[in-house]
């Protein structure tokens, strides 16, 4: 993506699943900006604890995004440390041939049945399952159960699907479309043979 000098104000937008809105995002979006400015960075490149810092400050649109309560806060980082190593341990399976292949041990999926889930604590904390902001609530299967499970199956081929769009996008946004043209065909034609969504009947 080739970098133009702005005669104008940028337009910021949420990304799906945000916990913010456009208009909240136009907001962060400049502040960001005059934050990178105040710094005398030539474009907006901060670090994680320069718009911490920023977000300290009661006025900044940034403030509201974060929370201030240490407990809460607390327990939200060791449910981001419980992710970390669910997300990065790999399991050995034995594949339809035989061979031993390392792979994936956990997928975060979303529950179609929630009220069958029990939660065990033996600590005084507030327990819950994951909600992603749209009501939804996830855990975590293993590679067999996503395998044996209709539904969790379904659920992973739509967010790969969903990966592979977001790829094809970024790949096209940031002018790098000649480098990976081959594999963006691949995803075209993969598109183009999809079945297409049935209208809902009222």
């Amino acid at each position: 993506m080739r970098r133009k000098k702005r005669n104008q104000p940028r337009k910021w937008r949420a990304r799906k699943s945000a916990r913010f809105n456009d208009e909240q995002a136009q907001k962060i979006g400049e502040r960001l900006e005059k934050l990178a400015e105040r710094l005398g960075i030539p474009y907006v490149q901060l670090t994680t604890d320069q718009i911490l810092a920023d977000a300290h400050v009661q006025l900044s649109p940034l403030s509201v995004q974060v929370e201030w309560d240490d407990a809460i806060a607390a327990n939200f980082y060791r449910k981001k440390q419980i992710r970390d190593v669910m997300n990065h341990l790999d399991v050995e399976v034995i594949d339809d041939d035989g061979n031993i292949v390392r792979t994936k041990a956990f997928f975060n999926v979303r529950l179609h049945r929630p009220d069958e889930v029990e939660v065990e604590v033996n600590v005084d904390v507030d327990v819950s399952l994951e909600d992603e902001g749209d009501g939804s609530l996830r855990a975590y299967v293993d590679v067999e159960g996503l395998s044996e499970n209709p539904e969790y199956r379904h659920d992973f081929v739509k967010y790969c699907e969903g990966q592979m769009m977001h790829f094809a996008k970024l790949v096209r946004d940031f002018g790098e479309a000649e480098r990976f043209k081959k594999i963006l065909k691949a995803i075209d034609n993969y598109e183009k043979k999809k079945p297409k969504k049935k209208p809902k009947k009222d």
